[in-house]
């Protein structure tokens, strides 16, 4: 399942400096909606809950009601490569 709406938006066109700060501050964002009834009933229904250590997987959680009982960078997303 994928976590909420990410409590961070940013939009227009950024420079590669931009981006690396659009990225940090995206993966510290925690989720800003609110779960859909399924969700939760979908989740309840797991019997082992695993998430990233991202903020914004950690607080879907919170916001179903859940912890995890494993949390590890393998779940998170792909980050964006950058160029130095």
């Amino acid at each position: 399942m994928r976590h909420g709406k990410p409590d961070y938006c940013a939009g227009g066109r950024l420079s590669a400096q931009r981006m690396a700060d659009w990225c940090e501050a995206y993966n510290l964002a925690l989720v800003c909606d609110t779960q859909p009834d399924r969700s939760l009933a979908i989740a309840r229904q797991a019997a082992v809950m695993v998430c990233s250590p991202l903020p914004r997987a950690r607080s879907s959680l919170t916001r179903l009601g859940l912890q995890p009982d494993e949390s590890d960078a393998l779940f998170s997303e792909v980050s964006v490569p950058r160029s130095a």
